[in-house]
């Protein structure tokens, strides 16, 4: 059997990963480079794979919330504690560049490799070029361009309503610790906003947005999934939005599951979506 037909015939049972045999023989048939070889022992496991995105991304976002803090503090010290209003709009304003700078090179990176592995395990060996193409364009699109959870529009809204709370009680005095006094105060309210706890979240949650939409772009065009399966991780078994949906197909052709739409249901949501072909629906 050809390695690509061997691919293929995995898929159409449902298969989520490539053995060792079958990964070395595309190797060595020059169907896919070392890189991509690399990518696909790191991405075989999902919870060692997920755990290396999650720390790619949790890097990125707490860099670049430290670095968005500071910038505020430092408008903050330039104009005496009292920002105008034009200036806080001015500053936001340029947020969502300085903040997609920061968080690009881990999210596509994430993307990519997800792609990748996502393409070939569907046995598309011969258009996973053509994935990762189309998983960069939507990434783009969704952080950049779009207002949705998650992209850098949404989260800044976040930073700059909770930033307003925050130097509100600084003005009024209302620090947690007394002895914290001028900027220290302002920056312990501001911990919640651009702290690890905000960038861990973050990046659980936006892994499994790439991840999932990894998975629906590879998918796409294979003509053996004709659903998916959503699948609640360890830690959202008792969760109220996603534990009833746990186990529950939806057909390839829709736009989620129910109301709901695609995982991530709510923040640092890290259930995923399994592929579902006749030949297992049959036999689920």
């Amino acid at each position: 059997m050809a390695l690509l037909d061997c691919c293929k015939t995995m898929n159409s049972c449902g298969a989520k990963s490539l053995n060792p045999e079958v990964l070395t023989a595309l190797l060595n048939a020059g169907l896919i480079d070392t890189a991509t070889a690399d990518i696909m022992r790191r991405q075989q496991d999902d919870n060692a794979a997920r755990a290396w995105a999650e720390t790619l991304v949790n890097e990125a976002s707490q860099a670049g919330l430290s670095a968005q803090q500071q910038r505020l503090l430092d408008l903050i010290s330039s104009t005496e504690g009292r920002p105008t209003a034009a200036q806080l709009n001015a500053f936001w304003t340029g947020e969502n560049g300085l903040l997609w700078q920061a968080l690009e090179g881990a999210i596509t990176q994430v993307a990519t490799e997800r792609a990748a592995f996502a393409a070939v395990t569907a046995g598309g060996i011969d258009t996973f070029a053509l994935v990762n193409q189309q998983v960069i364009q939507w990434t783009e699109h969704y952080y950049v361009n779009g207002i949705d959870p998650g992209s850098v529009g949404s989260l800044n809204a976040t930073s700059r309503q909770q930033f307003a709370e925050a130097f509100v009680r600084w003005q009024q005095g209302d620090v947690p610790f007394s002895q914290a006094e001028g900027l220290d105060g302002l920056i312990q309210l501001l911990t919640p906003t651009f702290g690890p706890v905000r960038a861990e979240l973050i990046a659980s949650t936006e892994v499994t947005r790439v991840f999932t939409q990894a998975t629906l772009l590879a998918e796409a065009n294979n003509p053996y999934t004709v659903a998916y399966r959503f699948q609640t991780s360890a830690d959202e078994r008792v969760c109220p939005i996603c534990s009833p949906l746990n186990q529950q197909t939806t057909p390839k052709s829709s736009s989620g599951f129910g109301d709901f739409g695609w995982p991530p249901l709510h923040p640092r949501c890290r259930c995923s979506i399994s592929i579902e072909t006749e030949q297992t629906l049959r036999h689920g």
